[in-house]
């Protein structure tokens, strides 16, 4: 629900990693792509690209069978976690997400 929604981010947010693991528990989330800021559409990804969190993306990225796009995940803006590393300078989370072989597309269209 809404409730745990907002949890699920903001344990992303602060970089909470237990609580993230026990909602996802006690929560049977299977896609964790469909808990979204109502306003961006940022999932935990980008929010945990953005704070600087690399093991909670590790967790997201690593830990889960779907959704297989996770890495590439976009929002509203159709911004990808990746743009939110490097706009805030995480270089691990960058080099990270690149590891995992995402698509490094720009934003706009050539």
């Amino acid at each position: 629900g809404v409730d745990a929604s907002r949890d699920f981010l903001r344990a992303a947010q602060r970089g909470d990693l237990d609580k993230l693991k026990e909602l996802s528990y006690r929560c049977e989330i299977q896609d964790w792509t469909v808990y979204r800021h109502g306003s961006s559409g940022d999932t935990a990804l980008h929010v945990a690209a953005r704070e600087g969190h690399l093991e909670i993306a590790k967790y997201l990225c690593n830990d889960w069978s779907y959704p297989a796009f996770k890495v590439d995940v976009t929002n509203k803006d159709m911004k990808r976690p990746l743009h939110d590393a490097s706009q805030f300078a995480h270089c691990d989370i960058v080099e990270f997400l690149i590891g995992q072989g995402l698509y490094c597309l720009s934003l706009q269209s050539e």
